[in-house]
């Protein structure tokens, strides 16, 4: 059903989707190519709390990476969360939320060939959240304004079917 404190435009329905998607394409992101082994030996916490990368080129890129790819995760997750909770305690929700993804993403990147999970990753992801919910707090407003006045729900899908593909594109 259609939500009218924000916008009759905007869908809750949609908004999850939306979020779903994001999530889809974190998990999608972070553990291609899917190759598993359950028999490593050690710790997969001591793993990730042991490795803290050398602050290169290829770190910074990492991190930009990972900042980009939470913090649409953290805006819209905020813009879910905030209708129906108070803006704080969804901020403080989304955070949250976002830092137990990142950690069990990280963890189970120890039993990922070719991947290295690392408190750094967790931190950059938890970043990006943050950001996402500091920029749906301050432009929320303005995005309600620039939204048109009637969305045609065909068009929103091609838009979305267009932006999935974009996005599904850039990860290949």
């Amino acid at each position: 059903r259609c939500l009218s404190d924000w916008s009759s435009d905007v869908c809750s329905s949609d908004l999850y989707r939306f979020l779903l998607l994001i999530v889809a394409v974190i998990l999608y992101g972070s553990f291609k190519p899917w190759a598993f082994d359950f028999s490593k030996p050690g710790s997969p916490l001591h793993s990730l709390l042991r490795i803290w990368p050398q602050l290169d080129l290829y770190a910074l890129r990492d991190a930009a990476v990972n900042f980009a790819m939470y913090f649409p995760l953290g805006a819209l997750a905020w813009m879910a969360a905030a209708r129906r909770y108070s803006r704080a305690f969804a901020a403080a929700a989304v955070i949250v939320a976002a830092v137990a993804l990142s950690t069990a993403v990280e963890w189970l990147q120890y039993y990922d060939r070719g991947r290295v999970g690392s408190i750094f990753d967790v931190t950059t992801n938890a970043l990006g959240a943050a950001a996402g919910v500091a920029a749906a707090l301050v432009f929320l407003a303005r995005f309600e304004r620039w939204q048109p006045a009637r969305l045609n729900r065909r068009e929103a899908a091609a838009a979305c079917l267009l932006l999935a593909g974009w996005a599904a594109y850039q990860l290949y």
